[in-house]
């Protein structure tokens, strides 16, 4: 059954994606439309997020679990090794970043060999298992775009990929800061097992902060778009962006709101307007410091829900943390003496 179910999903993927590719490449010259390993690279990125091992896995006995995501990588990776076989994927401009990745890599294998490849309790992550999705794939992936993401219409379809990626975020936080649970998709969302930031929009990703990071670069991609739409296109898109500011709201997490003001700071510092900026903006400026002032009692309050920030029992945590780790190299360091 599960094969089955599996089968089906990666099918439709597989017969969706085709279709799109092959009816715009009729419609459109060669030049003017991405090539098929973006629209896979594009695909991964979806289903990194969304169709992860907790929405469906697949155990095999001594081997990794099977998900859409990894069978998604898998064609990625097929792509890039077939990509060197053809000479493809070969030395581009400067190789400094491959090269401080083979040697960190080097050293953790080597760290592994040393202290052991398996984790040393059950509550702690496998260090081959860290390796790997932490250091390697991504690499990988970077590998992956530096070789087929070339032209502006390549970045496009990933920009378009991460924006409206963004969109159905945020219309899922939504859901789960009103609690519309039985419209928020995948389910394993609503899971109370996976505690962490239940209380939060987490999305996908069951991780407050990861999704806001998520939101952070669709927003980012949308005003990378915004100069690209025009007419009523460029509304509903202006729209949807809007969207994106009560999501980052609802994920209740301060990192996310100063990443998001960062992002604000910097965008309106590299964005370029036909007239002055403080014309442009000196309105909407002026309202939100209205507003800031007219929530502010909520705002620095430490209730989390009515969007306070003043909650110290995490950062008290940290600090004791911290201090903790600071008194450790200390006494290590009177141990070599």
């Amino acid at each position: 059954m599960e094969l089955t179910l599996l089968g089906i999903i990666l099918a439709s993927l597989i017969v969706i994606v085709s279709i799109r590719y092959l009816s715009r490449r009729m419609a459109f010259p060669e030049s003017e439309y991405p090539g098929l390993p973006v629209l896979i690279l594009g695909l991964w990125l979806i289903a990194s997020a969304v169709w992860g091992p907790y929405f469906f896995s697949i155990r095999l006995p001594g081997m990794f679990d099977i998900s859409v995501d990894r069978l998604v990588f898998i064609g990625l990776l097929a792509i890039l090794g077939f990509g060197v076989v053809s000479g493809r994927v070969r030395k581009v401009g400067t190789i400094s970043i491959e090269v401080c990745v083979l040697l960190f890599s080097v050293m953790c294998v080597a760290s592994m060999f040393v202290h052991g490849f398996k984790q040393t309790a059950p509550e702690y992550p496998s260090p081959w298992n860290q390796f790997l999705t932490g250091y390697l794939l991504p690499f990988l992936v970077f590998l992956f775009a530096k070789h087929y993401v070339v032209d502006e219409k390549d970045l496009t379809v990933l920009m378009r990929v991460l924006f409206y990626l963004g969109v159905y975020l945020c219309i899922t936080a939504a859901f789960e800061f009103f609690e519309l649970r039985r419209f928020v998709f995948p389910r394993f969302i609503n899971d109370p097992k996976v505690w962490l930031h239940l209380d939060r929009a987490r999305g996908p990703f069951l991780n407050a902060a990861f999704n806001g990071s998520a939101l952070n670069y669709g927003f980012v991609a949308g005003i990378y778009l915004l100069a690209r739409k025009k007419g009523v296109a460029r509304v509903v898109h202006g729209f949807l962006l809007l969207l994106y500011f009560p999501a980052i709201f609802f994920t209740q997490t301060r990192s996310v709101y100063l990443g998001f003001l960062i992002t604000l700071a910097a965008l309106f510092a590299l964005y370029r307007t036909p007239s002055p900026k403080w014309k442009l903006f000196a309105m909407p400026v002026a309202i939100g410091l209205v507003g800031l002032m007219l929530v502010s009692p909520r705002v620095f309050s430490p209730d989390r829900k009515t969007g306070g920030i003043l909650q110290t029992e995490e950062v008290e945590i940290r600090m004791a943390l911290i201090k903790r780790s600071v008194q450790m190299i200390q006494e290590i360091g009177r141990a070599h003496v």
